[in-house]
């Protein structure tokens, strides 16, 4: 096929493998950028739970000092609660989604004949 597009254009073939090398090298830096995005992304939410949990402990913790037992064991069963109910929630998201679907992309039959080499 790349041999009739050089007989009508001398150099197409050239040009068609450079363009395919080009989209792929491209392709390849984008997803490098996503994923680089998506772990500072991952990581700056764990930071921030991190924050918010300790928070509420502290806080927790100083109504119980205060003598406000009762919303202080509230505070401190929610903030448990919330991170039993992320972990919960990513397990199940985790079960129920492929990764190619959790990308936005089609997920592909798994019957496909084998590419030959």
């Amino acid at each position: 096929m790349l041999q009739a597009y050089e007989d009508i254009v001398p150099g197409a073939a050239e040009r068609i493998l450079s363009m395919a090398e080009n989209q792929l090298a491209h392709r390849h830096h984008q997803e490098s950028v996503r994923l680089s995005a998506d772990v500072k992304l991952e990581s700056r939410g764990q930071w921030m739970a991190l924050g918010m949990v300790v928070t509420a402990l502290a806080l927790g913790g100083g109504l119980i000092a205060v003598g406000e037992s009762a919303a202080g064991v509230a505070t401190i069963l929610g903030a448990a609660a919330g991170i039993g109910g992320v972990f919960v929630a990513s397990k199940w998201k985790n079960r129920t989604s492929s990764p190619s679907s959790a990308r936005g992309e089609p997920d592909l039959p798994s019957d496909l004949p084998a590419v030959p080499e």
